[in-house]
């Protein structure tokens, strides 16, 4: 039977009032106190019982606000990874983050070395093993973090299909152009660095993430079971039908999705032989076939690639210019630089 793997993108913003460290009440978050008292009840404990049978990254921020506020959940959390070492073959589920949602290709060479540096030690440091994978935030990509992910002994990456611009059978096939309906996102690919070095990079199945996320597919854990078993049939056993998508989708996004997940585990759990996994456990049962060439500056989130974060692309919630985006950033870079040489 082929494998599936769901991952789920754990993040909230630092809502911390840097004079106090507190979180100020926050009204729209009624009847709780603030945002992440609201999306940690909603989502992120009723989705805990699921966590050691998916894939999953907590970022750094928001677990440490989880570990000084939700004592309980942060115990749950890191259970779930202790289980699933036992349940994949001594993988965890947990995948590392950067220490900040920075979007990595946009930073200097030694800022993103040191967000990957404190993302990874401080996951070190909760989960007591290293980690395998990255999660990269809004799966913002580039050569230059690619190697550094590697440096720091980082073995696999999640992208999504629209990332990937080339592939090739290995050891040497010919190249060819791929897009998101052509990628075949059923395997992992390798993608060479030009330190000589490599990684592999999982690309999701954007049709299925959409339709968790967008298309109200986790409101009913019988048709979120169909879908996924529908899906499964069509594949082999060496195949992987895999999907990533923001964690609070179940629960806070989607009302019923804590649940719906939990549905559809508990069901695959009771088969006899279970097509649940993890990304490290799949890596090592079936290591890459092909290799991949990335496409560079690009993310899941902005079609532009990463131009929502440094200029007026067109990516907006609302109407008007966003010409402010260049000056800004510019600004922050060269504040940035004046500190560093303080």
């Amino acid at each position: 039977m082929a494998k599936i793997i769901l991952h789920l993108h754990l993040y909230q913003p630092p809502r911390e009032n840097p004079w106090t460290d507190q979180v100020d009440p926050e009204p729209p978050a009624a009847p709780l106190a603030n945002w992440n008292e609201r999306i940690s009840a909603e989502c992120y404990e009723p989705s805990i019982k699921s966590l050691a049978h998916v894939s999953w990254n907590v970022a750094p921020t928001l677990f440490r606000w989880i570990h000084k506020y939700r004592p309980h959940a942060y115990a749950g959390i890191l259970e779930a990874d202790r289980k699933s070492r036992e349940l994949y073959q001594g993988h965890g589920s947990a995948l590392a983050h950067p220490f900040h949602h920075a979007i990595l290709p946009l930073l200097s060479a030694g800022d993103r070395d040191t967000e990957i540096f404190w993302g990874r030690r401080d996951f070190e440091l909760r989960f007591g093993r290293s980690p395998e994978g990255l999660w990269l935030p809004e799966t913002a990509v580039d050569m230059a973090t690619l190697s550094a992910a590697c440096e720091a002994g980082i073995h696999f990456v999640i992208l999504a299909p629209s990332q990937a611009l080339r592939v090739r059978r290995l050891p040497d096939s010919p190249w060819q152009d791929v897009t998101c309906e052509t990628l075949d996102t059923t395997c992992s690919y390798v993608c060479s660095l030009p330190s000589g070095k490599s990684l592999a990079v999982f690309f999701y199945n954007g049709s299925l993430a959409h339709e968790i996320a967008f298309g109200r597919l986790a409101e009913s854990g019988e048709r979120f079971w169909e879908r996924i078993r529908r899906g499964l049939g069509n594949l082999g056993e060496t195949q992987l039908l895999h999907a990533a998508t923001d964690g609070e989708t179940y629960g806070h996004h989607t009302k019923e999705g804590a649940d719906s997940l939990f549905s559809v585990l508990s069901k695959f759990q009771k088969t006899a032989s279970t097509p649940l996994t993890n990304y490290g456990a799949y890596l090592e049962k079936f290591p890459p076939a092909y290799e991949v060439e990335i496409r560079e500056n690009s993310s899941w989130s902005c079609a532009h690639g990463i131009e929502r974060w440094r200029s007026d692309c067109g990516c907006r919630v609302t109407g008007g210019s966003q010409s402010w985006r260049g000056p800004l950033r510019q600004a922050l870079e060269w504040l940035a630089g004046e500190i560093n040489q303080v």
